[in-house]
This record gives structure tokens, C-alpha cells and sequence, in this order.
């Protein structure tokens, strides 16, 4: 039978009530506690392929270790107190691979079972597209993982920092070992990020990733590298998967890992691209990839990547990172970057200091700095802020370039007239002495090879063929002669392009010297050694050597050369005791040539054509030239005993200083000649 009574009403019946009377009907129902949701292990796993770093995640795990001897044993009580580990990347830049090292140091933990819990947390402080958190809001994540009901969460940044270090005592206390946590705080930039999220007494570890030289608690970063070779192919080898066919080409891979500067982010991209097309070979693609702004699988951009690290830095510094783009050497010294950047040395040096916290550079020993290759692929084409066009058209980089030339040929002829400095010379106050000078010259070989090439390259002639000048008798002195050929010849077709024969003919003189000096007799015998060309508006021969021919000619007016077969004879002319042909001179009836190229014309004497010598190993020295009946001709550069041989006929040749400048060939004995 219902009861027809509702459940929301008060009997009273039977009741006694004196006045007015409000019956109330209240329901006490008791459940279980509401339990907050956590993510004890919250850490992501590593990218697939993780290779090589052998060393450096052994030092992360030696550091990320519980036990007070390292072994790592599961069942060792931990010991109290903070630890804090910096993942950072000695090169700099990002995509070096700290992120990937720090998750497979942490799923190597998690196997040996070393803590029981691993939180992680993103401060996106160079995350593309995306704004920073604070230690506020991350701190707030990471109460939510361990557990923390979000209504009991306290919304200023101490209050969560004391809730957070109470969070982690309890879930150890709550561990049936007492083990303790693991924080992994990924993307940092500023300790403000970081300090907050310590961990209190008890053993737990955090592990920070950072582009910049974060000292956390007294702990110093641990830096990374770029992969060896090796690694590096291994890496993609494994992307690729061992079905691959293209995983065995070894040469491919090789030149695809170099043109990812062995960088992992790089890498990674390079595999993914592979991997969408099957047909693509390695060494194609490292063909393709000629600017950082191909570095693009769709899902990874590392031009994206290297601009995050710049959002974080002045303009003056950014101008800094673009225009170091245009240095052409290896490395660069605080004044060349001075010079290169237009700063003063002070302010350049902070500068520089700054982009290497920040990895965009790689600070070395004596105040010098390196680029990685990708980085200053992306500074040559970085905007450079504050910097415009004086002109409208001329690049900032092109005039960095132009200062730090002229930086470099100046200092370089200070340090030369070091070198060349006697007794009582008084050389430039740049350097103390000689071996400063030296040591300089030393120290900026590299530089200033590639400083000449860079110069004959973009135009600037004055470098072009100054500094080859300044290094001669340093590359003669180091025995740098391969070296003397490159910059001599650089300059040589400087000369060229100026229209410069007396340059072009020094030039000519300097190379066949240094390659004497390597034993390229036929290379310094060449048909193309000149000499020089005198002042004169008048024609006059020249020599210039052939093998198995007679000698040929060039007219001093124009510069065209002739073989002696085709000279133009003209009428007789009065004897002229100075005239210096370059073949064998006869006193007695003389004629006169002209040039078919110009017309000028010069008197001779009769020309006995004689076939020139053969080519041998043997040097025979030079004499120089004589007056009247003459048996020598110029070349630019002499080979053997300094001590000239004995002309067959006719006077001895002057030894005077004017006509020591010139080496001269006597005729005759000859047998092999530069």
C-alpha cells in the first residue's frame, strides 16, 4: 500500500502546538571523497631514432641519479637535498638535440625505476608562434599533475611554490621506497622561469633545458655539441629504416649530413624529406638544400627555429648576428667584429658575449668567435635592423664586408712592416714588436686567406691586390706556399680585370717563385709568365718562354704577344747598344720590327732564332742584363744557385742594384727555367 504522505512533509499530526508552528524536512547523505585527477608520469617519450650521445647521457643519468654512490639501484635510499641539471648546447643554436636527450634520460630512469613520478612541464621560451609561461602558470601545471585539487591552489606565485615542494614530499612519503620525483622543465630562458621550481629536502631532480647558460642552484650546464659524423649518418639511417635502400649509401649520407652541419633538428628534416620522397637520392637533396630556408618538412622549420632565439635580443644585437653573416672567415677577433660591425671594441665585445649566452655564437680562446655553419647561413639573409641602405641599394653587408677588408689589409701591412723592419726603422705602433706581429699574422692565417678571395669575389681591388702584397714574405718565411699561389693568383686576375699588366707581371713574378718552391718546374715555366712592361711608350720585346719554339714577344704599348717567327722586319736602323731583345743578340746589321697588333715599333738587332731549351730538373741561375751585346732575357722568377753563370761572348753584366731588381736568363747553358 502507498503512502498517500509525500516525502518533503512533517507529520504533526497528534501534536499539541501553541502558536504558529513550520515543519522543515532535511536529507544528510554521505559519499566518498572526491579524489583530483593527477599525471604522476607526464614526461614524453623520446623521438624514435634517438642515436649517439653516448657520453653526454651518461653524465645527464650520472647527475639525475638517486643514490649517493650512482649506481642507480632501485632499492638504494636516496639522499636528501636539491639537484638541478642544465641541458645546454654549447653550439648555441636550436635544434642541437636537448630536448631529445633529456626525455631519453628520463625513460632511462623511469626503466630502472627511480623515481615515482615524473612531471613535466613546456615554458615555450623559443617556441615559434607561441608566447612564454611564467613560473606562475607553470607551476600551476604542475600542481595539477601531482594531484593538487585546482580549488586548492593558490594564485600568487609563493603560495603555488610552497604548495609545489609540499606536493612532491607527499607523493614520496605516499611511495612505498620514498622515492623521489622527477621534474623535466623544457624551453627555458630566464632563471626567473626556473628558480621557482625547485624542489625541496628529499631528494628530487630537476632537469632544465635552455639555450642560454642557465646556472640553476649553483649547478653548471652540462653542453652540448654537434654530432660526429658518424652519429649523424646514423641518425637518418635510423629515420629511414633498414628497408630502405638508400640507407647504404654511404657518400650520399655523408655529404647529407654535412650539409645539415651535423646538426640533429637538421637532420631530423633532412630524413623526413627523404622519407616522402622514396625516389630521392641523399646527395641530391644535400644539393637542394642550399639555404636554411629549405630546412622545412612541414613540421619542423629551423629558419623558425633559429629567429626564435633572436626574439629574446636587442636590435643592436640582432644587427650584430646579421652582419656576422658576412664574414667570409672561419672565426672572427673582438676588433675584426669591431670593424666588421662598426662598434666600438667595448661594445662589440658585451655584444659578442651576449649572442654566445644565448648560443648564437661560440666563444674561444684569445677573444675570438665562431659561427656554426646552418647560424651564419641564416645571418647572410637576416634583416638587419637599424641598418638601411645609405644608398638604397648597397647592402649593410656588403660595407661590413668592405670595413672588415680594410681592416684586414691595413693590419696586415702594419705586421709586414714588422717583418721587413731593420735595425733603426721605426715600423707602425699597431703591434709592440716582431713576434706580436707575427703571432697575429699566425693566428689570422685562415682569415685572411679567405679575406683575398673574398675580395677579388665582391669587387674590392684594393684588398684584392694589397693584401697579397702584405703576405708575401710571411707565407716565404711559414713556408705557406700553396697558400702564396692562391692569394698571388687571386690577385693576378684582379690585375686582369683592371687591365693592370705591370700587376698582373708582379703577380706572375711571386707565383712562379712559390711554385719553385714546391717543385712545379713546368707549372712555373709556363707560356703565360710575363715580366713586366716597362713605362715607356715605346716598343720594345719582352720574354716570354715556349717549349720547342723560338721565343716569342709583347709589345710594351699594347701588350700583344708575337713569336719571334712573326715579327714584321722593317728597314735598318742606327746600332743602339741598349737595346735588350730576349733572345740571342748579334752587333753588327740591324733591323727593326713593329707590332702587327698597335704599330709601334722598336730597333733590334738581328734576332738568331735558336729553339728553346728542354725542360729538366736541373736549375741554372740567373745573370743579369749587360749593356751592349747582350746573351740574357728576363723572366719572372730564377731557379737555382744564386751565382750567375759565364756568358760565352760578350761583356759581364751589370751588377748594379737597379738591375738587381729584375731576374735575367743567360742564354745558352740553360736548361730549365721558372
Amino acid at each position: 500500500m502507498t503512502d498517500p504522505t509525500p516525502r518533503d512533509h512533517v507529520d504533526f499530526s497528534g501534536g499539541a502546538f501553541h502558536g504558529p508552528t513550520t515543519g522543515k524536512h532535511e536529507e544528510h547523505h554521505h559519499y566518498p571523497g572526491r579524489v583530483a585527477p593527477s599525471a604522476l608520469f607526464a614526461v614524453p617519450a623520446p623521438p624514435d631514432g634517438f642515436t649517439g650521445r653516448a657520453e653526454q647521457l651518461q653524465e645527464v643519468l650520472d647527475r639525475l641519479t638517486p643514490t649517493p654512490t650512482g649506481t642507480g639501484a632501485v632499492g638504494d635510499r636516496p639522499p636528501r637535498g636539491s639537484g638541478a641539471v642544465v641541458v645546454s648546447a654549447l653550439a648555441g643554436m636550436g635544434g642541437i638535440g636537448k630536448t631529445a636527450l633529456a626525455l631519453q634520460a628520463a625513460a632511462v630512469a623511469a626503466e630502472r625505476g627511480w623515481f615515482c613520478a615524473h612531471l613535466f612541464v613546456d615554458l615555450h621560451s623559443y617556441t615559434p608562434h607561441t608566447s612564454p609561461i611564467d613560473a606562475t602558470t607553470a607551476l600551476d601545471g604542475l600542481l595539477r599533475q601531482a594531484g593538487v585539487d585546482p580549488d586548492d591552489i593558490p594564485t600568487g606565485l609563493e603560495g603555488r611554490a610552497a604548495f609545489y615542494r609540499a606536493a612532491l614530499h607527499t607523493l614520496t612519503q605516499a611511495d612505498e621506497r620514498n622515492r623521489p620525483v622527477l621534474v623535466v622543465a623544457d624551453n627555458a630562458h630566464t632563471h626567473a622561469q626556473v628558480e621557482p621550481l625547485l624542489p625541496g629536502a628529499g631528494g628530487h631532480r630537476l632537469l632544465v633545458t635552455s639555450r642560454e647558460r642557465l646556472t640553476v642552484h649553483g649547478h653548471q650546464p652540462l653542453t652540448l655539441d654537434t654530432l660526429a659524423l658518424g652519429e649523424a649518418v646514423a641518425l637518418i639511417r635510423a629515420r629511414l629504416g633498414p628497408t630502405d635502400p638508400r640507407s647504404g649509401d654511404g657518400d650520399g649520407l655523408a655529404a647529407l649530413a654535412g650539409r645539415c652541419g651535423y646538426l640533429p633538428l637538421a637532420l631530423k628534416i633532412a630524413a623526413a624529406l627523404l622519407a616522402r620522397t622514396p625516389t630521392l637520392k641523399p646527395g641530391i637533396l644535400a644539393d637542394r638544400l642550399a639555404e636554411v630556408s629549405r630546412f622545412d618538412d612541414g613540421r619542423d622549420d629551423l629558419a623558425a627555429v633559429f629567429d626564435s632565439s633572436l626574439t629574446h635580443l636587442p636590435s643592436k644585437h640582432v644587427r650584430a648576428f646579421a652582419l656576422l653573416g658576412a664574414n667570409p672567415g672561419p672565426d672572427i677577433s673582438t676588433p675584426a667584429a669591431a670593424a666588421l660591425t662598426d662598434l666600438e671594441p667595448e661594445a662589440v665585445e658585451a655584444v659578442l658575449e651576449d649572442l654566445a649566452a644565448a648560443h648564437l655564437l661560440t666563444a674561444h680562446p684569445q677573444r675570438r668567435w665562431g659561427m656554426h655553419d646552418l647560424l651564419a647561413d641564416h645571418a647572410r639573409t637576416h634583416p638587419t635592423p637599424g641598418d638601411a641602405p645609405s644608398d638604397g641599394q648597397t647592402d649593410p653587408r656588403n660595407r661590413a664586408l668592405a670595413r672588415l677588408l680594410d681592416f684586414y689589409t691595413v693590419t696586415a701591412a702594419d705586421a709586414d712592416a714588422h717583418l721587413r723592419a731593420l735595425a733603426g726603422d721605426t715600423p707602425p705602433e699597431t703591434f709592440p714588436g716582431r713576434e706580436e706581429a707575427l703571432a697575429w699574422l699566425q693566428a689570422e692565417h685562415d682569415n685572411l686567406i679567405t679575406a683575398v678571395q673574398a675580395a677579388h669575389t665582391h669587387g674590392h681591388t684594393h684588398a684584392a691586390v694589397s693584401l697579397p702584397t702584405h703576405l708575401a714574405l710571411y707565407l716565404h718565411r711559414q713556408k705557406r706556399f700553396s697558400d702564396a699561389i692562391t692569394v698571388h693568383t687571386q690577385a693576378r686576375d684582379t690585375h686582369q680585370r683592371m687591365n693592370n699588366t705591370r700587376g698582373e707581371a708582379r703577380s706572375w713574378n711571386s707565383i712562379g717563385v712559390a711554385l719553385r718552391q714546391v717543385g712545379e718546374f713546368n707549372e712555373a715555366s709556363t707560356p703565360t709568365t710575363v715580366l713586366a712592361p716597362s713605362t715607356t711608350k715605346r716598343a720594345t720585346p719582352r720574354g716570354k718562354h715556349e717549349r720547342g719554339t723560338t721565343s716569342a714577344w709583347s709589345c710594351r704599348t699594347c701588350g700583344a704577344w708575337r713569336k719571334q717567327s712573326t715579327l714584321t722586319p722593317t728597314h735598318a736602323l742606327p746600332t743602339n747598344k741598349r737595346a735588350t731583345p730576349t733572345d740571342k743578340h748579334e752587333r753588327g746589321s740591324i733591323s727593326a720590327w713593329s707590332c702587327r697588333t698597335c704599330g709601334a715599333w722598336r730597333k733590334q738587332s738581328t734576332l738568331t732564332p735558336a729553339p728553346a731549351p728542354s725542360l729538366t730538373k736541373q736549375a741554372t741561375p740567373r745573370a743579369k742584363r749587360g749593356r751592349g751585346t747582350t746573351w740574357a732575357w728576363p723572366c719572372a722568377g730564377w731557379v737555382g744557385s744564386t751565382r750567375p753563370s759565364t756568358p760565352t761572348n760578350g761583356p759581364a753584366p751589370s751588377t748594379s742594384r737597379r738591375e738587381r731588381s729584375t731576374a735575367w736568363r743567360w742564354r745558352g747553358t740553360i736548361s730549365a727555367w721558372p
